[in-house]
């Protein structure tokens, strides 16, 4: 469990490096309004995934060693087309989608869909190390074919949308080329009742995660309702999104033990045994998280500064904002990965429901008094309450105390070891 949530630590860390790069590239060199709209794309082509995943999305993790691969991949494909073409219609409709043209979203949108599903099924099976090269691939392709063209063109956004769609196209067909083997495995079962229970995990999954991501992002369409002229919104957007990106950093520890969690959890039926393994891993999040807060927020506002440029003086004070919300999702992450992997998803959907009802009530007020702030702030507020519930809906229905969350000498011992193990082998 330790060597496979270092591994998977070891590739965020990567991605994290490669997010980076492209941070700097895309603040720096290209702009904090240029920042903004690369923001608001990636929001827009994350909630066509979210809307894909009504049938199946993340619950294939769980899905996949209980019914035909085939059947899964036909039901979500078909389901993707359509969800990219309705998120493509609605962002047309609201006029949301002005910096790229419709058809090429529409394809971009449905390669990522498509990706997402041949993730999900690569987790299912436990295949972490594929999962985490697909991903890895996608940022490093990325990062690789902007930084080229910047050197050969004018820097502008469609630079990075030539890039990013590269990516996507690639990644398309090595994720593909990776669940080949299975295609003809898995529980046997019609494909009426395949697109049942997907669309029954699926959506209540989805629910959830759209809701969330609503709470992580809802901040990016009010700055742009509320501040104008565009181009200013864009600006203020850019630096918001810029300071996410860094604070996100944070949880690629999180990230990392919670992807091999739901992995094992998935195929864990003793439900104590889980709980146990769960509790652990939530000790090791939030200490692990909070170490890193301490050292993010003691770095000096000049060295944001000379790394992002002078619009992004500002990011600092963004962070202390975020600080609290950053702690308490790395909190609430393993036990919302209990719920998913023990099949519970509604739990999930409840507490980001409550979140996205406070983050609807405060992010408008909050952020037309404190602008870019007031958002950080309403995020901060949404991430704790969230914890709060989690621990609630734990308590409920497993009695657990709040004592099993404190971190004890045996599990610095162990990540220790964990640590000390793949050293050695790097080593030989």
């Amino acid at each position: 469990m330790i060597n496979k949530i270092i591994h998977t630590l070891g590739s965020r860390l990567i991605i994290a490096l490669l997010n980076v790069v492209l941070l700097i590239v895309s603040t720096r060199i290209m702009g904090a309004e240029i920042k903004g709209m690369i923001s608001l794309l990636i929001l827009n082509l994350s909630i066509a995934t979210m809307v894909s995943g009504f049938i199946g999305g993340p619950a294939i993790v769980y899905l996949t060693p209980r019914n035909s691969i085939r059947k899964l991949i036909l039901a979500n494909g078909f389901w993707s087309l359509l969800s990219a073409g309705l998120v493509t219609s609605l962002l047309l409709w609201s006029e949301l989608l002005t910096s790229i043209d419709a058809s090429r979203f529409f394809r971009m949108a449905f390669a990522e869909c498509l990706i997402v599903t041949n993730l999900m099924i690569l987790l299912g099976k436990e295949r972490i190390a594929s999962h985490n090269v697909i991903q890895i691939c996608k940022t490093a392709i990325t990062v690789a074919l902007l930084g080229a063209f910047l050197y050969f063109y004018e820097s502008n956004f469609q630079l990075f949308i030539d890039a990013y769609e590269i990516s996507l196209i690639i990644s398309l067909i090595l994720s593909s080329i990776l669940i080949l083997p299975y295609l003809g495995g898995g529980v046997k079962s019609s494909f009426f009742k395949t697109i049942k229970s997907s669309f029954s995990y699926g959506s209540i999954v989805q629910i959830g995660n759209l809701a969330q991501l609503l709470n992580y992002r809802i901040g990016y369409y009010v700055l742009e309702i509320i501040i104008s002229p565009p181009q200013v919104a864009l600006v203020r957007i850019g630096i918001f999104s810029a300071t996410l990106q860094i604070a996100e950093a944070l949880w690629q520890f999180t990230r990392s033990v919670n992807t091999v969690q739901y992995a094992s959890m998935s195929n864990i039926s003793d439900r104590t045994k889980g709980l146990v393994l769960s509790t652990k891993l939530v000790r090791l999040n939030y200490s692990v998280t909070g170490l890193g807060i301490i050292i993010l927020l003691s770095i000096p506002s000049s060295l944001y500064i000379f790394i992002l440029g002078e619009e992004f003086g500002e990011i600092k004070n963004h962070l202390f904002y975020l600080a609290p919300g950053i702690f308490a999702l790395a909190f609430g992450g393993g036990i919302n990965h209990f719920f998913a992997g023990m099949g519970q998803h509604r739990f999930n959907t409840y507490s980001s429901l409550i979140g996205l009802a406070i983050s609807l009530a405060l992010v408008y007020p909050f952020t037309f008094f404190l602008g870019t702030y007031g958002v950080a702030l309403t995020t901060s507020i949404v991430y704790v309450f969230q914890a709060a519930i989690q621990c609630y809906f734990l308590k409920k229905t497993d009695q657990v105390q709040l004592d099993m969350f404190l971190l004890s000498q045996a599990d610095i011992k162990e990540l220790r070891s964990g640590l000390l193990s793949v050293w050695n082998r790097i080593l030989r």
